[in-house]
């Protein structure tokens, strides 16, 4: 089995769950994986704000959805490389996501920590999940929002070093 990516590295922020009912800090980390102009797909931290809800919740996330699947991954799966079917956001629940954007970096997405997936063009992206205790899978909630917008315009790629 191939090892994703160069060197494993944290998104720009290192993550301090190790479960979802860890510490979330505030606010929870959001990340974006997206196509750019450059062919690939990158990752980025999102600033999620938060709005005051009902009852005292503090509402990061408010929207209708398609659909709803929580499925898991067992320890050591790598996936082929891929993009987004569809717009979905990804809640990691156990294990890691080790994800590789095909950028030389892999990226370590821990339980509470959710991405916003929308990348649709390029070479895409691929993940292994990493999951050494507990019943040794990676669990994931996927929420589909919808159909991706293709028409858009690519996004301008990182400067390299950023």
């Amino acid at each position: 089995m191939a090892v994703l990516g160069a060197a494993v590295a944290p998104p720009p922020a290192t993550a301090a769950a190790d479960n979802l009912m860890g510490d979330f800090g505030d606010p929870v980390r959001w990340y974006h994986l997206y196509s750019a102009d450059d062919g690939m797909t990158h990752i980025e931290e999102m600033a999620v704000p938060v709005a005051k809800g009902s009852y005292g919740m503090n509402v990061l996330f408010d929207r209708q959805v398609r659909r709803v699947v929580i499925a898991y991954w067992p320890d050591g799966f790598q996936s082929e490389w891929h993009y987004a079917t569809n717009t979905n956001v990804l809640i990691y629940l156990q294990g890691n996501q080790i994800i590789d954007t095909g950028d030389g970096k892999s990226y370590r997405l821990e339980p509470g920590e959710a991405v916003l997936a929308d990348n649709w063009t390029g070479k895409g992206h691929r993940f292994r999940c990493e999951a050494k205790t507990g019943k040794k899978v990676c669990l994931v909630m996927q929420v589909t929002l919808g159909d991706l917008e293709r028409t858009l315009p690519l996004r301008k790629a990182p400067e390299v070093g950023k």
